[in-house]
This record gives structure tokens, sequence and C-alpha cells, in this order.
């Protein structure tokens, strides 16, 4: 356990969320990152069904809230295209998911797992930004990096990006990336949570917007909830009952502030 962390309950109630009812719907975020999932995997557990079960009981916890963001971290290493499938099923049924010129629904993957079955079935389930993981050596073999993205463009994302690994210094970085430019000009660059906008010679940053509510799906990956941090279950048969009990794997029950008075 981390030190200064709360030690772990059996879960926390959707019950004991009081307020959130009253709220008036809020705005969350939320992000499955395959290195979070990994123990779930490792231990022969229905990671698919937990995730879905996860996704879940923060919507009825939350009163079912407007998803503005979604993110999916290298899915094609823990989930089969049917159980992907289900688990936007799940949040399009439970959440108010935006129109997909207000939302941002992001699939990021290493370059060398994408393919055109993958790419069609993201672009299906309405994923509007891919962003492709690349080692900065790999830009030294731009033809190659040229031809795959040629073949990504193809499904038509509102936005593409390389995430690159590991993080160059700016100079480095604009040097390596300019032949792509000259043929993907709204070719978006990210340096781990750090964006930049490759359109722009000074390398400025982009403004990142804080949501009231970002969710991190997983055990031991931690909730921040109108700014409060909420420790998430480590332990992964505590996470799971609680999760079979319809509970949230967090330590410490949320409260949700009143509806602001008009």
């Amino acid at each position: 356990m981390e030190k200064n962390s709360p030690p772990p309950n059996n879960g926390s109630s959707t019950v004991e969320i009081s307020r959130a009812r009253a709220a008036e719907r809020c705005a969350v975020t939320i992000a499955i990152d395959s290195n979070n999932i990994r123990p779930l995997y490792e231990q022969s557990c229905d990671t698919a069904f937990l995730l879905q079960r996860e996704l879940e009981v923060w919507a009825t916890a939350l009163n079912h809230p407007t998803l503005t963001e979604f993110t999916l971290h290298n899915p094609t290493r823990f989930l089969q295209a049917h159980e992907l499938t289900a688990l936007i099923r799940t949040l399009a049924k439970l959440y108010n998911i935006q129109p997909i010129e207000k939302r941002l629904h992001t699939v990021n993957c290493d370059l060398a797992d994408l393919n055109r079955n993958w790419l069609g079935l993201f672009k299906g389930l309405g994923f509007n930004r891919c962003l492709v993981e690349i080692a900065l050596s790999d830009l030294e073999n731009t033809p190659i990096v040229m031809q795959k993205l040629a073949k990504i463009k193809e499904f038509g994302f509102a936005q593409l990006g390389l995430v690159v690994y590991p993080a160059p210094a700016l100079p480095d970085l604009k040097t390596a990336i300019t032949p792509l430019l000259k043929t993907f000009n709204q070719l978006h660059i990210f340096l781990g949570h750090t964006s930049h906008n490759a359109l722009d010679t000074n390398f400025e940053l982009e403004p990142d917007e804080d949501s009231h509510i970002s969710i991190n799906v997983g055990p031991g990956v931690d909730a921040f909830v109108y700014s409060e941090h909420r420790y998430k279950l480590h332990n992964i048969s505590l996470y799971t009952q609680a999760l079979l009990n319809h509970k949230l794997p967090i330590s410490t029950p949320i409260t949700l502030p009143p509806r602001p008075i008009n």
C-alpha cells in the first residue's frame, strides 16, 4: 500500500453518494489503460465483464453523466473485438454521449498493433481520434511510417497523432517530423501527457481542460471527483467483490455538490 493511502475497504455503495441524483448532470472523462488492466488479465479474471461492471456502477452513482472524453489505451492487448464492442455499447446505454463534433473519443495504440480490422472497428464504434505510439528511433525510417500513417488516414479519423517515446528535445522532434508534416499537415504530436500542435512552428502547448470528474477504470487506479482524490481498491479480490455487489471500488464515499441555484 502506498504511504499515506487510506486502508482499503469493501467498496463504497452507490447509495452513499447522496447528492448524485439531485445534482445537475455532470461531465466526466473516462480512461481505460492496458497497463492498469494487466493485473486482471494476469489473474485470469473476466476482464471485459469487470470493465463493463465498473462503468455501470459509476454511471449509476453519477446519475448517468455526460461523457465528454473517453480514452482507450492499447485495447488490442487485453480485449477481443466483440468485448470492445460490448464495452462501447455499455457506454452508449448508460452515459450521455455527446455528438461526434463535441466529444473526444481517443484510441491510443502501438503502431505494430494496428491493422485494418481494428481500425475499421474503432472508426465504426465512434472513435474520432487515433493516436499512434511510436519510438523516436522509428522516425528515422520515414517512408515506412508514412506508409502506415497513410493507411490509418484512410479511415477518416477527425484527428491523427503520434505519441513519441522517449520524449525527445523539441528541436530534435521538429527535425524528425518535418517530412511527415509535408504529407500529414494536420498531424498532432504528443509527448507523454504533454501535447504539442505540430502545425505550430513554436510548438506551443495545447491547454488541457480540467474535467469535473476523471475516472480511470481498473483496480488501484485512482479517480478524481471535483478535485478530490479518491483511492481505488488495489486488491483484486476486493475490487472484484465490490463490483459484483454493485458498489464503487473505492475506499471512501463520494458526494457531489448540490445543483447551483440560478
